[in-house]
């Protein structure tokens, strides 16, 4: 959580996260259809794993962008 936003800091290589582009300094808006906005970080981690080889849609602002990313 940075200036209360989930924000990526650094994407592990040879993830989901990267292999989607995901990048440093993205913010997480949603997790599906929930707004991340006072999100405890544990409800975000258990939302982002989800079961094995499930999917998890999630909405990314960077900065440049007119508005967040599907």
């Amino acid at each position: 959580i940075r200036e209360g936003k989930l924000t990526i800091m650094t994407p592990l290589e040879g993830t989901p996260a990267t292999r989607a582009g995901l990048k440093s300094l993205d913010v997480i808006t949603r997790i599906g259809d929930v707004s991340t906005v006072s999100m405890p970080i544990e409800e975000a981690v258990q939302k982002l794993r989800g079961p094995v080889q499930s999917k998890v849609t999630i909405w990314v602002q960077r900065k440049g962008w007119p508005e967040a990313k599907k």
